[in-house]
Formats: structure tokens, sequence, C-alpha cells
């Protein structure tokens, strides 16, 4: 009980608890005659089995089984395998997006998301495969072919999301799926204005940064409409951009850089460095494009050789004085925050690219958005609940498995809090 002590328990319960009035909204989607378990108690054991990682929902069900008195205070009897299944299978793609955004606004209540990780509050969107199927998942999926034969290979159930990179814990703050015939472009526009609907009142973010998949004057367009700002990375699919922010980066770069980082990774230095330039300003018919930025990243081996360089452009509407060389370089790092703390958890320890638990029907994004509120749940007691006010720099979060197995133990024990002789975390 030394990692995850009553505090960090009482916290994870009321958290999922807070959602409780948020689902009493949504439609069951099962016949009222077949309804055994309330449509609450079943997403609350989703969520549960989420958030200690488990494997199949047979194994959801064997947790509810066996909860202690915290975990009876989110779900009262235990939950069939099967309910578990035909809720997930039967609920509508984004059914369950009001309980992430109920998620985000209480973690935003309790100060979680202000902006430490970089200068200015920034929200990095980028899109995601949510299950790998051999079938269409009832039209959802994306259809692959065999480049051999031509025939179907696969499918796959994606969507776009977004995370707050700024907040310690890069919580996802939105979901959205992608329609069969769309990609990232296609659907960054209609996907930044509904990020703007939604959180635009909170600002949680001053400006989005996208990857170069994104890349359009349309997008770049509603973001800046919106009065908020962007960052995209720049590549070819944007050639005339390109070859203009290279004829005016290029000579600054070998003049000197603004700003400069030094970085010791795996047995090398990487050094980054960044210029900036303002006489890009409105070309191409990007009338709210302010600047460009080059970031020239150079690997140096342990005897002081380059073995590398890559330089990577972007584009900007935010105005030159709102951030400095080194605020520039940390927002660009900051993008990774995306892959580092959100795919890659996502991926490697909930292996969300398997489908895994359900892929009938819509079930990939129903599932999806329990995953984000079990993962943004687990960050936040990695990052920040369970780090001691005195911690220094060189503390290291706890290890993904023996978080999951101490949150288990703790759900399924049957010790009860007492005021004042809490055990510390």
């Amino acid at each position: 009980m030394t990692l995850i002590g009553h505090r960090t328990l009482r916290f994870a319960a009321r958290q999922v608890r807070s959602l409780d009035p948020v689902l009493q909204r949504v439609e069951d989607p099962r016949h009222p005659s077949w309804v055994e378990r309330p449509l609450h108690e079943v997403v609350n054991s989703l969520i549960l089995g989420a958030v200690v990682n488990c494997p199949t929902l047979r194994d959801v069900e064997e947790l509810t089984h066996d909860l202690g008195p915290w975990g009876r205070s989110v779900v009262t009897t235990p939950v069939s395998d099967t309910t578990m299944y035909t809720v997930a299978a039967r609920l509508g793609p984004e059914a369950l997006r009001p309980l992430l955004i109920r998620q985000i606004h209480t973690l935003n209540r309790a100060r979680a998301l202000v902006p430490l990780r970089t200068p200015i509050a920034l929200g990095v969107v980028d899109g995601k495969n949510l299950a790998t199927t051999g079938h269409d998942a009832d039209g959802w999926g994306q259809a692959h072919h065999d480049p051999a034969t031509g025939e179907v290979s696969h499918h796959l159930v994606r969507a776009l999301r977004c995370v707050l990179a700024s907040a310690e814990a890069t919580p996802t703050i939105d979901q959205m799926p992608l329609e069969p015939h769309e990609n990232d472009m296609s659907a960054g526009q209609r996907f930044v204005l509904r990020l703007i609907e939604t959180w635009g009142r909170y600002r949680l973010f001053e400006a989005l940064s996208f990857d170069a998949g994104f890349c359009s004057e349309q997008t770049a367009s509603a973001v800046d409409h919106s009065g908020t700002g962007y960052v995209f990375a720049l590549k070819e699919n944007q050639p005339e951009l390109l070859a203009e922010a290279r004829r005016l980066l290029r000579p600054k770069l070998a003049a000197q850089s603004e700003a400069e980082t030094r970085e010791y990774v795996k047995g090398h230095w990487l050094v980054r460095q960044v210029v900036r330039t303002s006489d890009i300003a409105g070309y191409h018919d990007w009338a709210h494009l302010r600047q460009a930025w080059l970031v020239l990243q150079t690997h140096v081996d342990a005897m002081g050789r380059v073995t590398k360089r890559e330089e990577r452009f972007f584009l900007t509407n935010l105005p030159p004085a709102r951030l400095d060389g080194k605020g520039v370089l940390a927002v660009v790092r900051a993008h990774w925050r995306i892959e580092n703390e959100s795919n890659w958890p996502l991926d490697v320890q909930w292996r969300e690219d398997h489908g895994r638990w359900c892929t009938t029907g819509a079930s990939s994004y129903v599932l999806g958005f329990i995953r984000l509120i079990a993962c943004n749940l687990v960050q936040h007691l990695r990052l920040r609940h369970l780090r001691k006010p005195w911690d220094g720099d060189d503390w290291s979060p706890p290890p993904w498995r023996k978080l999951f197995r101490a949150l288990e133990k703790a759900l399924t024990s049957d010790w009860l809090p007492v005021r004042n002789t809490t055990p510390g975390i």
C-alpha cells in the first residue's frame, strides 16, 4: 500500500464517480427488458478495467467480482463480460465523448491543466489508429489493399485526437472519428472547429500544433479565425511555401542561430538551433501567416563528430514577440509529447492498435474514449498525484506495470481509510 494510498484511491474513485451525472444522460442502447445492470455500472466497469489494464473483458468481469470497498463505491455489483461487450458494440461512436469532456472540466477546475511544460498553453493534434481489423467495423474501417493482389488486406479504424502538451500530465482533451474516405488534411478543419467550439471559451490552449499532414490554408484559416495560434510542420506537400522558407531561412542559419539547446540521448548529443523570419508573412495567399521557423537538429557522437543533420521547417501565425528562441524550441519539442506520453502508452501498455476487448460496430471509438479517460487518470496519478512536493529534478514516475498492479491491489483490497493515519504516497 506504499504506492497507492487512501488519498490516491479516493482521488481515483472521485474522478470516476464524477462521470455518473453525465452517464445518466447517455441513451442505453439495450432493450429495456434485457437490462440487468444500469448503463453507468457497465461503463464504470470498463473504466476500472482500463485503469488497471485488464487484457480481456473476462478479466474485467473478474475484477468486478473482486472489488473492495473503494471499487464498490463505483461498481456496486459484478458485471458480466457479455454485458460489457454488448454495450461497447451498440453504443454510438461518440456516445461517451461527454465523459471525456467532463473529465477535462474536472481537471481544469482542479488547476491541473495550467501550462508547465511550454511558455504558452499548447494543444497538439494528430491522427491515431484505434484498431487494425479483418472486417470493416460496420463501415467505420478504412480499407487497405495488398499491393500484390489488389485485394483488401485489412481495415484501420482511425480518429483525430488532441492532447494538451503544455500540461504536466499531457491529457487528451478530445477525439473525433474519421470517416472511411477521410484523411488528416481533409478532416483537420472540421476537428479544429469542434475543438474551438468545445474549449475556446476556457482558453485551454493558446496555440495548436500540427504535423505536415494537416498543413493546409483552410485548416490554418479556421484556427486563425478563432483567435488561436497555429504551428504547422512544413514539408513537400506545400512545395511553394517550403521553397520560400528554405530561401529565407538557410542564410540566417549560416550566419547565427537565435537559440541553441543540447541534450544527451543514448550516447550522443542532440544540438538544436533555431532561426526565424517574418519576411514570409502573407506569402502564397496565407494572409494570416506571420513567421517561418527553421530548427536544425545536429547529432554529435562522443568523439565530437557530426553524424547527422536534420532541417525542420514550421509555419505559424504567432506574433514574433510572443516567443523567444528558446520558447520556439520548447514548443517544437513539445509536439512530440503526443507520441511519447499519449500514443506510445496507449499502443504499448494498453495495446490499443490491436483492437482489444471488442471491434464490432463502432466499439473501437467507444473503447477509445474509455482508454483515454483511463490514460488521463493514470497519467495524472503518475506525473502529479504520486509525486511528493519535495521531489527533485531527478525524480522519475513509477513504472507502468508497477502502477497497474498497485491500482488493482488497491481496488480489490478490503482496507478502509482512517483519517489522520492514512499511509503516505
